[in-house]
């Protein structure tokens, strides 16, 4: 609301966006001095950090971690931030953007490749080219690739409730300790017909009330790669052999796959690196393209590699380790190469802090916005 009252925009980044003048009208509501009560800062606090944000000539960058991705309202507050750097033109540029810090180093593979809530290689399920593609490219039938998303975190403890999940399969994780009303989790393990939980401790809460424990090896007790906050793909190496029966994770899967009868669908996932080559090549014409990766020796040999990386790219160490930023161009991954401002009014806390309560628990980890 400052901002725009202030015209303290940047209207090149503005012309590269969509949906700006809605924003703007939506923003009239939103003034210092009807946001100061809710939000517990002074009229003179916003403005000041209105202007702080928005200084024409300085760069900002926005950094945030859990607190707003766990939060109730985290979507719209990063969506917020990120409209902020879009019309400020902090965005593109060295030293601004916005940032999310999460939890884990391979938390940004995991978006791209873990089939969860996105198709592997930054695809989607609804489109039924991407379908094809990836059933092309992994050599199964496209019948075995479903139309819809798959189920959020928070969305399979539903189903699980519900009874339309009757066996669970946890992995590297503790959903017994970490989630939200631990009760709730005891309650859903009565409703499990069978619970699997393939973890490097046997002691957690989650193991402790499986059926079936499936030990598997830890950091550097495996080869593999990852892709941190940086979009930089790095190598894991094996250190030390895993102890007793533990596997990694990459060879429990396999094993399990023979054991079901559908080994065959990878019979050219021999080692986890064979398996990179696979998902590296689905990613050909897709804002994550990897294809000019060529094996593991080459990400060690240049210092890891950030995508976007298609073939053709010099691979120099020098020349790779030039930070390559996202949007430099002010080109953006919607179809018509522009950026969306996203927006939508708040809501308040469905049960507010008072005097005998105080303090707020943030409990977002327990809803769709996190995942």
């Amino acid at each position: 609301h400052c901002i725009v009252r202030e015209g303290r925009l940047d209207h090149d980044s503005i012309a590269r966006s969509e949906g700006f003048p809605e924003f703007v009208e939506f923003l009239k509501d939103y003034s210092p001095e009807a946001m100061a009560e809710s939000t517990g800062q002074t009229v003179e606090t916003i403005e000041a950090l209105a202007r702080t944000v928005s200084e024409p000539g300085k760069r900002v960058s926005w950094w945030w971690t859990m607190g707003i991705n766990q939060s109730y309202e985290g979507v719209r507050a990063a969506q917020a931030m990120i409209n902020i750097c879009l019309m400020t033109g902090n965005i593109g540029k060295p030293g601004t953007g916005p940032n999310s810090i999460t939890g884990q180093c391979n938390a940004m593979g995991s978006r791209l490749f873990s089939n969860t809530t996105s198709l592997v290689g930054g695809h989607d399920f609804s489109e039924p080219s991407h379908r094809e593609k990836v059933a092309a490219g992994l050599g199964i039938p496209v019948e075995n690739i479903p139309s819809q998303y798959s189920l959020a975190y928070d969305q399979i403890i539903t189903a699980a409730e519900e009874g339309k999940i009757k066996g669970l399969w946890i992995i590297a994780t503790n959903p017994f300790h970490s989630w939200i009303g631990s009760g709730r989790l005891e309650a859903l393990r009565e409703k499990l017909e069978f619970l699997v939980v393939q973890d490097m401790f046997r002691t957690t809460e989650s193991a402790l009330a499986a059926d079936l424990v499936l030990p598997a090896a830890g950091w550097g007790e495996k080869d593999g790669c990852f892709i941190n906050s940086e979009r930089r793909i790095g190598t894991l190496k094996t250190v030390r052999k895993a102890p007793g029966q533990a596997l990694s994770d990459f060879r429990i899967f396999r094993l399990l796959a023979d054991a079901w009868g559908c080994g065959d669908l990878f019979a050219k996932w021999t080692h986890p690196e064979a398996a990179f080559r696979i998902l590296r090549d689905l990613t050909k014409h897709r804002p994550c393209d990897i294809t000019g990766i060529e094996d593991y020796e080459m990400i060690d040999r240049i210092g890891g590699i950030q995508w976007p990386y298609p073939e053709g790219q010099p691979t120099t160490q020098v020349a790779n380790l030039r930070s390559r930023r996202l949007f430099e161009d002010g080109i953006y991954y919607t179809p018509s190469g522009k950026a969306k401002m996203l927006f939508s009014p708040p809501s308040s806390l469905p049960e507010p802090a008072d005097h005998a309560y105080p303090f707020t628990l943030l409990t977002g980890r327990g809803t769709s916005s996190q995942w």
